[in-house]
């Protein structure tokens, strides 16, 4: 596994190496501001697997700097995690919406370090196996698809979309008083698995990303994430206090992926619903992965569209 570490700090620089080796990790590459990294990353013609970035560094901080690897890796083959004392907590929300997957705190603990760095390979790992996959196939047919139904693909080039993974491991970051007055918020494609059938794995992607589009228009909320959390469904979280109704809500969207109908090569369009809003508690038992499906079952569980199926199948 390739990393590229990211820090001013030369004595952190120094100590994160030796940890990178106390893990079996010798093939990396240390910057000491936004722009040498810029540099590194545009020499490699393979990309580093996991980018580690300070938040707070002078000129350039960790933030901005993720927001242009971003940009110059659409594809998100590099995991970017950020790295932060506990004075720059508050930078969490801008550095997962900049595209972070994640982050570990300053002063580095080694089992912090350690579980950390097991999901990056597991991310890793499983982007090996599907790239090895891609290369034994010869022929594929438009309608094959290269991922499965219950993959939480990050659809493309929609503006507050983040990984799933991303997602749940901001919740668990922003700690339980935040947390708690979350706003949680999931949407359905009820008709996902017909859509999944009918097109590709592109023509998939870039309808889920028209739904995305579509929620993020809908609830007009500056401080908002959203996920695609497989089979068709999303999570977002958001801050907003006043929210429409479900029905409302539900309406809303449906009307306005109407537009989208002749765009599409399936006669598919998707019909959405929305679940119950749900906030959490600073002293609930349930763990975060818990919280999360609960919310996802609630928008699962609503009734049928079917004012909206029947116009559309007509």
């Amino acid at each position: 596994m390739k990393i590229l570490a990211v820090d001013d700090d030369p004595i952190f620089r120094a100590a994160f190496e030796a940890v990178l080796r106390h893990h079996d990790i010798n093939d990396f590459a240390m910057a000491s501001s936004g722009q040498e990294a810029l540099k590194l990353v545009g020499q490699e013609a393979v990309p580093f697997d996991c980018i580690f970035v300070d938040i707070q560094m002078p000129e350039m901080n960790g933030i901005e700097l993720t927001g242009i690897l971003r940009a110059m890796d659409p594809e998100r083959r590099s995991q970017i995690v950020m790295v932060t004392g506990m004075s720059g907590r508050q930078f969490i929300d801008q550095a997962f919406m900049a595209g972070a997957v994640d982050y570990i705190t300053k002063p580095l603990d080694d089992l912090e370090f350690k579980t950390r760095l097991a999901s990056i390979r597991r991310v890793h790992e499983s982007r090996l196996r599907a790239a090895a996959i891609q290369d034994q196939l010869e022929v594929v047919t438009s309608h094959q698809h290269q991922f499965d139904f219950e993959d939480a693909e990050t659809p493309p080039d929609v503006k507050g979309v983040i990984s799933f993974a991303a997602l749940r491991n901001y919740l668990k970051a922003i700690g339980r008083p935040r947390y708690a007055i979350s706003q949680r918020i999931g949407f359905s494609v009820e008709n996902a698995a017909n859509i999944y059938v009918r097109t590709n794995d592109e023509e998939f992607l870039d309808i889920m990303a028209d739904v995305a589009e579509v929620i993020v228009d809908t609830l007009k909320s500056q401080n908002l994430l959203v996920a695609y959390a497989g089979c068709g469904e999303f999570m977002v979280v958001t801050s907003t206090i006043h929210l429409a109704s479900q029905e409302q809500l539900e309406t809303q969207i449906n009307t306005a992926l109407e537009d989208y109908q002749e765009t599409y090569l399936i006669n598919c369009a998707p019909v959405v619903r929305v679940g119950k809003p749900t906030r959490g508690s600073f002293f609930s038992r349930r763990t975060i992965d818990e919280s999360i499906e609960e919310t996802l079952i609630s928008a699962r569980a609503r009734p049928t569209m079917q004012g909206f199926a029947i116009k559309r199948f007509a």
